[in-house]
């Protein structure tokens, strides 16, 4: 009698105490038919892509970002409407390393975009400003990204334009479309106008800032899957007679082999 009453003991510690059983995983755990966890949260047990905040200045040509963290990204998008053929320099006051990406003009528009890996970071302020010919009306925005590979965050960009006398009511990037060679990408696009404003960005982009004032906007999808590739298209106001400018490009993860998590059976 001890003897049972020792056993169901034992089995009710069990069940309120139970053995757990850890292992990494490259696809979702099922148990069952029920999915225990999924593994597609963490890239190599890191937190995956994620936008931290954006700063936009318009009329202006700086922008002061108040707080940034260290190893992270920034991207920063400048647009003016001024003729010139200068997509300008652009540099901040913690001395980050910036590199262009790309610069297209069409008419009386502009649009640059430049970015900044492993950044320094900081708890104050920092100022980020775009010296260029092309001052004419600017804006600047500036986004910073966390979960970017630091050695080698760059993977392609390119832009597009279209002066027409029709009055569209969307507008998507049509360059040369890239394919992502890596799991977890960030997609980026920015886009601007001389006369005509957007309204959305269609799926699977989110955007990060609509300046209806200045006619710019950013938008970006964060860890494409692979293969992915995403085309960024922004809805506008229908107008004849003007001219836009769409731009994209893409960062590679911290990491890029396949994702996993640790899942937990118990």
């Amino acid at each position: 009698m001890f003897k049972k009453i020792l056993i169901c003991v034992l089995v009710i510690i069990g069940f309120a105490m139970p053995t757990i059983f850890s292992r990494a995983a490259t696809s979702d755990v099922t148990i069952g038919g029920g999915v225990v966890i999924g593994a597609s949260n963490l890239v190599n047990g890191m937190a995956p892509i994620a936008r931290v905040h954006y700063y936009h200045a318009y009329p202006s040509s700086t922008v002061s970002v108040a707080t940034s963290t260290s190893g992270d990204l920034f991207i920063a998008s400048y647009s003016s409407s001024a003729i010139d053929v200068s997509s300008g320099t652009i540099s901040d006051t913690l001395g980050n390393s910036w590199h262009f990406m790309s610069y297209f003009e069409n008419g009386n528009q502009t649009l640059s975009n430049w970015y900044a890996a492993n950044i320094i970071g900081s708890s104050s302020p920092d100022s980020v400003t775009v010296s260029s010919t092309d001052n004419g009306d600017p804006g600047l925005t500036v986004t910073e990204y966390s979960g970017i590979s630091t050695s080698t965050p760059f993977f392609n960009s390119a832009c597009n334009s279209v002066s027409t006398n029709s009055s569209p009511n969307s507008y998507t990037w049509m360059g040369n479309e890239q394919t992502s060679t890596t799991p977890n990408q960030l997609w980026y696009s920015s886009w601007a106008s001389e006369v005509t404003t957007a309204t959305s960005w269609n799926t699977p982009f989110t955007a990060i800032q609509n300046d209806t004032n200045h006619a710019d906007t950013q938008a970006d999808d964060l860890n494409v899957p692979y293969p992915g590739s995403p085309t960024a298209s922004v809805n506008i106001n229908a107008l004849s007679g003007h001219v836009a400018l769409i731009c994209e490009a893409s960062f590679n993860a911290a990491s890029s082999t396949n994702p996993f998590s640790t899942v937990t059976i118990r």
